[in-house]
């Protein structure tokens, strides 16, 4: 085996500049403001102010309902507000 091969662990190793969010244990790029998963504030942010470019809508932000929909109490598929009826079951 050669010295300068990459073994298998190596390729889950975090990116430089990553952070661990220590509610939930998720390892976060540097850029986000609030973890991915559980949108726990980057406790970096306070100390490092020099961070330009940051993401403010966490993975958890694309599957709040819209303003305005409702969830349909027999199938549970989350429906528009223009629709009167589900567009499942109905």
């Amino acid at each position: 085996k050669q010295n300068n091969q990459i073994g298998f662990g190596d390729r889950f190793k975090p990116k430089p500049g990553s952070w661990f969010c220590k509610t939930c244990y998720t390892n976060n790029l540097e850029t986000f403001v609030k973890c991915a998963c559980c949108e726990t504030p980057n406790p970096e942010l306070n100390s490092n102010s020099n961070k330009t470019s940051v993401i403010t809508s966490g993975w958890g932000d694309k599957f709040k309902p819209k303003p305005g929909s409702w969830e349909c109490k027999q199938c549970f598929i989350r429906n528009d507000s223009n629709h009167d009826q589900c567009c499942a079951c109905n």
